[in-house]
Protein backbone atom coordinates (compact mmCIF):
# COMPACT_ATOMS: atom_id res chain seq x y z
CA UNK A 1 0.00 0.00 0.00
CA UNK A 2 0.71 3.54 -0.80
CA UNK A 3 -0.17 6.33 1.69
CA UNK A 4 -0.22 9.88 0.68
CA UNK A 5 -0.40 12.97 3.27
CA UNK A 6 -3.06 15.20 2.56
CA UNK A 7 -3.77 16.88 5.61
CA UNK A 8 -1.31 16.31 8.06
CA UNK A 9 -2.36 18.75 10.59
CA UNK A 10 -5.34 16.25 10.95
CA UNK A 11 -4.28 12.88 9.92
CA UNK A 12 -5.67 12.86 6.47
CA UNK A 13 -4.53 10.08 4.49
CA UNK A 14 -4.97 8.24 0.95
CA UNK A 15 -3.96 4.81 0.33
CA UNK A 16 -3.47 3.43 -2.97
CA UNK A 17 -2.88 -0.33 -3.86
CA UNK A 18 0.43 -0.49 -5.55
CA UNK A 19 1.17 -4.00 -5.94
CA UNK A 20 -0.49 -7.82 -4.59
CA UNK A 21 3.31 -9.01 -3.82
CA UNK A 22 4.55 -9.69 -0.77
CA UNK A 23 6.73 -7.25 0.73
CA UNK A 24 9.93 -7.19 3.03
CA UNK A 25 11.67 -4.50 2.21
CA UNK A 26 11.32 -1.08 0.21
CA UNK A 27 13.70 1.77 -0.91
CA UNK A 28 13.20 5.09 -2.41
CA UNK A 29 15.35 6.93 -4.88
CA UNK A 30 15.02 8.45 -8.46
CA UNK A 31 15.81 5.41 -10.13
CA UNK A 32 15.21 6.68 -13.82
CA UNK A 33 16.38 10.38 -13.68
CA UNK A 34 13.33 12.02 -14.04
CA UNK A 35 13.56 13.85 -10.43
CA UNK A 36 10.73 11.61 -9.14
CA UNK A 37 11.00 9.56 -6.18
CA UNK A 38 10.41 5.60 -7.43
CA UNK A 39 10.03 2.97 -5.01
CA UNK A 40 11.78 -1.07 -4.84
CA UNK A 41 10.87 -3.90 -2.83
CA UNK A 42 11.74 -7.38 -2.39
CA UNK A 43 9.69 -10.05 -1.62
CA UNK A 44 10.08 -12.06 1.77
CA UNK A 45 11.57 -15.35 1.02
CA UNK A 46 12.47 -16.85 4.83
CA UNK A 47 12.64 -20.55 5.40
CA UNK A 48 9.99 -21.54 8.05
CA UNK A 49 8.51 -18.02 8.50
CA UNK A 50 7.14 -17.30 4.86
CA UNK A 51 8.69 -18.43 1.64
CA UNK A 52 7.53 -16.26 -1.11
CA UNK A 53 6.71 -18.41 -4.80
CA UNK A 54 8.81 -16.28 -6.96
CA UNK A 55 11.48 -13.77 -4.30
CA UNK A 56 12.27 -10.59 -7.18
CA UNK A 57 13.10 -7.15 -6.80
CA UNK A 58 10.20 -5.00 -8.04
CA UNK A 59 10.72 -1.42 -9.20
CA UNK A 60 7.90 0.76 -9.38
CA UNK A 61 8.58 3.70 -11.33
CA UNK A 62 6.56 7.52 -10.09
CA UNK A 63 4.60 8.26 -12.98
CA UNK A 64 3.02 11.08 -11.28
CA UNK A 65 3.00 14.68 -12.56
CA UNK A 66 4.68 16.93 -10.69
CA UNK A 67 2.67 19.92 -9.00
Amino acid sequence: MYYKAIDLKNGVFTKWRVSDESVARIATADFNGDGRLDFATIAYSVQNYYVASDAKVMLYRNRTEQP
